[in-house]
């Protein structure tokens, strides 16, 4: 046996322990998100929604001229302006494109009766029953084609006439696109469908359903009063929309896996040695 001083004492260089090996694995995790996820960020789609009954105020919301006209709109004009709304869809996406926006009214007894586009990129197209000639039938979904997809900070502006279904008289018909389009009971407000794609992938068609909020959750970009008689105010409500493409986050999740994989298996083999 060997009795040489020292020799009880030497033991093995010991390994990183598990906290160590923990901070180095998330160092990685972090390098990776980093990596990925700008990869993801790349394929968002979002857009604005903007609504009001004046095409001026809409457009120019800051104009000072535009809320003179509007202030000084009768009654009469008012009610009936808020029954042919001016809706603008705008991409605010990074890079992708839409090609499509439908919309479609959830309230039971109104309908659309007449759209008209008035602004857009070239060659868009209302779908049946309308045409570029804003008459065409009574529906409760529009659909907007557009062949020359809608690039990022552009607009697309339509205006619809809404009325009741079945045609006047309608008793129980309410009025007013700010009754139909939203404050429907159960949160079953309009909703508006948007394809869109990536240039870099156009045959890759997403397609996103969003359902517009109340009109107390819309952001008011401004609102006019009357100047005279109790005409009831005038305002522009805008929302915005952002949604991530499903398959980029889906890589994102995909991707993590190996590595959550590998720290599992590191830590299960750390406590079966100390036991």
């Amino acid at each position: 046996m060997d009795h040489r001083p020292g020799k009880a004492n030497e033991h093995k260089p010991r390994r990183p322990g598990w906290p160590f090996r923990a901070v180095i694995a998330g160092g990685l995790a972090s390098v990776w998100f980093a990596l990925a996820v700008p990869a993801a960020r790349a394929t968002i789609v979002s857009y604005d929604f903007s609504i009001s009954s004046d095409m001026g105020l809409l457009l120019s919301p800051d104009s000072s001229s535009a809320q003179s006209m509007v202030s000084q709109m009768s009654s009469g004009v008012v009610r009936t302006a808020n029954n042919n709304p001016v809706i603008m869809i705008t991409n605010t996406s990074p890079t992708a494109e839409i090609s499509d926006v439908m919309m479609t009214i959830t309230a039971p007894d109104s309908v659309f009766n007449a759209l008209k586009i008035l602004q857009s990129p070239v060659g868009a197209t209302p779908g049946a029953p309308f045409t570029n000639n804003v008459w065409g039938g009574s529906t409760m979904t529009i659909d907007i084609a557009l062949p020359n997809a809608l690039a990022p900070n552009q607009s697309l502006v339509f205006a619809a006439n809404l009325g009741p279904l079945g045609g006047f008289p309608n008793a129980s018909w309410v009025p007013g696109f700010q009754n139909i389009f939203f404050n429907q009971p159960g949160g079953m407000n309009a909703q508006v469908t948007v394809n869109f794609f990536d240039p870099a992938s156009p045959s890759n068609i997403q397609t996103f359903n969003s359902v517009l909020p109340n009109l107390a959750d819309m952001n008011t970009v401004v609102t006019v009063t009357s100047a005279c008689c109790s005409t009831p105010p005038t305002s522009v409500f805008q929302t915005s929309f952002l949604v991530p493409e499903p398959s980029s986050v889906l890589l994102v999740l995909l991707g993590a896996v190996p590595l959550g994989r590998s720290v599992y298996r590191k830590c299960k083999r750390t406590s079966v040695r100390k036991h």
